[in-house]
């Protein structure tokens, strides 16, 4: 079967605006990200007749779900949240730029290093592609062609665009700007599933 998978990053928050490593802090959307989200849905970016819906269940993207899709119900899926950064929560480039933890962190090219007190890239991503995956298999029960959407994180959803749609992506191609996202074909058999095509939103 052949489903229509919607990938759409939250909007701006205080922290995106600031940039600011967020994670697990649950900032609401700022005014500027409500605004822009509207703006969006006035413009008709969005494909708002979708059967089904999952966040994270963080604030930024129920907020995000509700001001696209309206007051419907949807499923949390915790293991889609962004990456828990520990002690470089809520903080910048500039201000962790000399703490050897944090150079240790950024240049790890293995996905072992964790953030002090927080995850490593390899921890995050396997927790993501865990919750793509139980996503998947919800949808595996539906009806053919059926259309979903899941609001998420630039971080959980680059990396699942990364390793299943176009490894050709780097860290940042892969990473949408906030409110906007990727449109996907997945074709889902009992062995597994396959990202067929993409496009951005």
């Amino acid at each position: 079967m052949k489903i229509e998978l919607f990938l759409i990053r939250h909007g701006k928050t205080e922290a995106v605006e600031k940039h600011l490593y967020c994670g697990w802090t649950d900032l609401p959307l700022s005014e500027d990200g409500r605004r822009e989200i509207e703006k969006y849905v006035s413009e008709g970016i969005y494909d708002r007749d979708v059967d089904i819906i999952f966040t994270s269940g963080m604030k930024r993207c129920n907020e995000t779900m509700s001001l696209i899709f309206g007051e419907r119900d949807y499923t949390s899926v915790s293991d889609i949240m962004e990456m828990n950064f520990g002690d470089f929560e809520l903080h910048s480039y500039d201000e962790l730029k000399t703490d050897p933890d944090y150079v240790r962190w950024i240049e790890d090219e293995t996905g072992t290093v964790p953030c002090r007190g927080g995850e490593s890239s390899g921890e995050f991503y396997d927790r993501c592609y865990r919750g793509f995956m139980s996503i998947l298999s919800d949808l595996s029960a539906q009806k053919d062609g059926v259309k979903a959407a899941v609001v998420a994180h630039g971080g959980s959803i680059g990396g699942f665009i990364r390793k299943y749609a176009d490894p050709s992506l780097d860290f940042y191609g892969a990473q949408p700007f906030p409110a906007r996202g990727f449109r996907l074909t997945v074709e889902l058999k009992e062995e597994g599933f396959k990202v067929l095509d993409y496009t951005r939103i």
